[in-house]
């Protein structure tokens, strides 16, 4: 090894000698450059054009460019810079090269709020370019300042798609082929107006249930079912904190332990869309945002006020609503043939419609609307399944309360039992609201929202007071980014998708 180290050595010693000649002749050559250059324009002062792109992917896969190929129109997302222009300005639309006779439109760009960030601005194109491409189409944007340089222009190449491998919506957005975290949070329940004054203990029975592809198989839809989270608190019996003076008026912030819920879903029928050409949408069976629509998270409370009714009944009960509750709605699925989904996922089939509609012809859930006996009135299929749970839950306190032995330890008997019947707990009523994937995914925060659970008449064997009650809970449910060294996750304030 030793008769080499001279060689070795002599090599190293010619590599760095030509790395300094070659470093220290650059700013010779450079600045011979820059002479060549002014001699040849003698007047010009040499600028850097503005730098101008177009945002590829957002949300965690973001990336920009100068280059972008649609095959459908669609509105672009761009920023220009470097910072520190903060200057009123115009985009321009050109159809083939930048000259004058080609300019397609234009429009304002606001002065910046932040000179020190690149400036924004989006460029709607489905009312500029034609509704289909009929070859390959080339077009150019640039900005142009009212004071300063022109930037440098993005290319947008409008064409047939014609690969055998297209670049999809998926291939855009990736991120829609994994799981979206959400999460529910009921924060503050409001007595708007009390059933018994100055003596209100109102509990909740809270149930999210998530219609997504975790458990929805569209090609094995007997065999797939809906997902129901119930509060972490097991006594729902007092789950809110309250004091013998709560009444109209008052207000109670819900415990995280009975209000707060987090999951991930996926679009359901990813599959059905694994082969649609995104440039003859007439061979899909369904688009990307039919599956979103479809994709929902339910948002469901059932409200009731506390009398006399054994905390175990109540606990008995809760479990029972929320069992008979996972059980109608997977009814709802695994009852749909595969052409009734395809039809609710393309959009000829809303099942939120269909829930409240009152056309008695229309099937859903094992279920069609149905005339009232008592009233006439049209009672829809959410009509239905609301009285199904409110049912049961009398039922259950009632039954449960008579078969209960505790009720017999007071040595007054079946005359107790019976006192005990007529002042069980109070089912005040059922709120809901749905929520879909689009909604979530195009939501750059929070969304917030309220359930409204009012009782007009409360006449009958199983209530409790003689007074209206109205109830408010004052929610929010958002994207988030699991965080594993915390108890919740992020809310995430971007749009998944634009």
């Amino acid at each position: 090894m030793g008769e080499h180290r001279p060689v070795a050595g002599a090599v190293l010693g010619t590599l760095l000698q030509l790395a300094c000649l070659a470093s220290a002749s650059l700013p010779l050559a450079s600045a011979a450059v820059a002479q060549r250059r002014v001699a040849l324009d003698p007047g010009r002062e040499l600028s850097r054009l503005a730098r101008l792109e177009t945002q590829l992917q957002t949300g965690e896969f973001v990336q920009w460019g100068n280059e972008i190929v649609l095959y459908t129109p669609r509105e672009l997302t761009f920023r220009w810079g470097p910072p520190g222009v903060a200057t009123v300005a115009q985009w321009q639309l050109y159809e083939g090269e930048i000259q004058a006779a080609n300019l397609l439109a234009n429009g304002p760009i606001g002065e910046a709020s932040d000179p020190s960030e690149l400036q924004w601005f989006r460029v709607d194109l489905r009312n500029l370019l034609p509704p289909q491409p009929t070859g390959v189409e080339t077009y150019r944007l640039r900005v142009v300042p009212g004071t300063g340089i022109r930037s440098s222009p993005v290319t947008i190449t409008y064409r047939v798609n014609t690969n055998q491998t297209h670049f999809s919506d998926f291939g855009l957005y990736p991120e829609l082929r994994l799981p979206m975290r959400v999460k529910v949070h009921l924060q503050n329940f409001h007595i708007l107006d009390a059933d018994e004054e100055s003596g209100e203990e109102p509990y909740i029975i809270p149930m999210i249930a998530y219609m997504d592809g975790t458990t929805i198989d569209p090609a094995n839809l007997p065999q797939s079912s809906v997902r129901v989270d119930r509060a972490l608190r097991h006594d729902a019996h007092g789950n809110l904190p309250t004091s013998n003076d709560q009444g109209s008026g008052s207000s109670i912030s819900i415990p995280s332990n009975v209000g707060y819920y987090e999951e991930s879903i996926r679009l359901v029928g990813l599959e059905i869309i694994e082969n649609c050409d995104p440039g003859d949408m007439g061979s899909c069976l369904v688009t990307l945002r039919d599956l979103m629509e479809a994709t929902t998270v339910w948002v469901f409370v059932v409200a009731l006020e506390e009398d006399e009714s054994p905390t175990p009944v109540i606990n008995s009960t809760r479990h029972a609503i929320v069992d008979a509750f996972k059980a109608q709605f997977e009814q709802c699925v695994t009852g749909l043939s595969f052409a009734n989904l395809l039809g609710m996922l393309n959009g000829g089939f809303d099942p939120q419609a269909a829930l409240a509609s009152e056309d008695e012809s229309v099937e859903f859930c094992g279920r069609s609307p149905q005339p009232d006996p008592d009233t006439g009135e049209i009672d829809t299929i959410l009509d239905q399944i609301r009285s199904s749970m409110k049912t049961l839950a009398l039922d259950r306190v009632i039954e449960d309360t008579f078969l209960n032995p505790t009720t017999f330890l007071h040595g007054l008997g079946g005359v107790y039992a019976l006192n005990q019947a007529f002042d069980s707990d109070d089912v005040i009523g059922f709120a809901h609201r749905a929520f879909t994937f689009e909604q979530l995914a195009r939501a750059d925060g929070p969304i917030p929202f309220d359930l409204e659970i009012r009782k007009s008449d409360n006449s009958g064997v199983a209530t409790a007071g003689v007074n209206p009650v109205h109830y408010k809970i004052q929610a929010v449910i958002s994207r988030c980014h699991e965080q594993l060294d915390r108890g919740r996750c992020e809310n995430v304030d971007e749009a998944l998708y634009p």
